[in-house]
Formats: structure tokens, C-alpha cells, sequence
């Protein structure tokens, strides 16, 4: 059964409304940095490049790892800042004992050996 968060997290209100809070954090990193006016002013321009070249006006995930990796940030970080509301059903442990990896692929996988196998592990 979905909440009403994963109701909104799939409507495009929602998705326009992460887009500009991802701005505002990328923004907000740049003001507290230790930049000078000017650089700040640059990378901000930098940015919005970035941004515009990478999606424009929609959100997309290379446009997220880009614009962060060009400005060193820890991206786990932004996730757990910019997405704290939302909660994927398939990324709950089903063993408390399973491995991180196994929680992941589980979704898309039957067994971590079946993974191991086809790279040759």
C-alpha cells in the first residue's frame, strides 16, 4: 500500500518541486563557501551551465551528479538532504542479515552468487 509521499513523488508537482529545492541547495552550497565574491559568482554562472546543458528545466540524475561532483560535494549527502521524504518499498532489507548489495540488486536479481558468477567471481 503507498502513503500519500509516494502518491506525490510520482506526479511531476513533486518532481518540479525537488528540482527547485536542488537548486536552492546547490546555490546554498556556493553562498556559505569560503569563495570570493566574484568566484562565487562564476561558479554559480558555472552551474546554471551545467544544469541548463543537463536537463534544463527537468531533473535529471546526471544532471545531479555532475553539478555536484563540480563542486566536491558528497552526493549520499545530497541525496539524504534533498530526498529525505521519500522511501522506496524494494530498498527494505526482506533478511536483517543480508548484505548491503543484496538489499540492491534484489529487485533486479535473484541471489548475490548469480551475480558473482557472471562476473566471474
Amino acid at each position: 500500500m503507498k502513503n500519500n509521499i509516494h502518491e506525490i513523488s510520482e506526479s511531476s508537482d513533486y518532481k518540479d518541486f525537488k528540482f527547485k529545492s536542488f537548486r536552492e541547495y546547490l546555490y546554498n552550497i556556493i553562498k556559505k563557501s569560503t569563495l570570493s565574491k566574484r568566484t562565487k559568482e562564476d561558479t554559480k554562472d558555472k552551474v546554471q551551465a551545467l544544469i541548463a546543458e543537463n536537463g534544463g528545466d527537468k531533473f535529471f540524475g546526471k544532471m545531479f551528479y555532475i553539478t555536484l561532483t563540480e563542486l566536491e560535494k558528497d552526493i549520499d549527502i545530497a541525496c539524504e538532504d534533498l530526498f529525505y521524504d521519500y522511501e522506496y518499498e524494494g530498498m527494505k532489507p526482506q533478511d536483517e542479515n543480508a548484505s548491503k548489495f543484496s538489499t540492491f540488486v534484489s529487485g533486479i536479481s535473484l541471489t548475490d552468487g548469480e551475480i558473482a558468477a557472471a562476473i566471474g567471481f
